[in-house]
């Protein structure tokens, strides 16, 4: 397994640069679903790096749930906690190669 300072060094531009800045969600798109007994509304949001956010939404707008489902290789699995500025560092790195 790399160590981190490897990890960061080959981790796909896409992801980084969901790592900083940040996301780029896309337009979205719902379903009507039964959730815990509820109505609600599953909206889903797509990343460019192929991460997809999913929130839960009951029928007055209340915020049920909200998660991420992260692409393979996206999560720094084994790596302990990466600093995000590790991942900014890095991006900015690229910035000038």
């Amino acid at each position: 397994m790399p160590n981190s300072r490897d990890f960061i060094r080959d981790y796909p531009d896409d992801y980084l640069e969901c790592r900083y800045p940040a996301h780029t969600w896309g337009k979205p798109q719902g379903t009507w679903e039964t959730y815990d007994g509820r109505r609600v509304v599953v909206v889903q949001f797509p990343c460019r790096c192929g991460a997809n956010r999913v929130d839960v939404l009951g029928r007055d707008g209340e915020r049920i749930s909200s998660r991420i489902h992260y692409p393979p290789g996206y999560v720094a699995k084994g790596q302990g906690r990466t600093a995000r500025a590790r991942f900014r560092a890095e991006r900015v790195r690229r910035l000038f190669e």
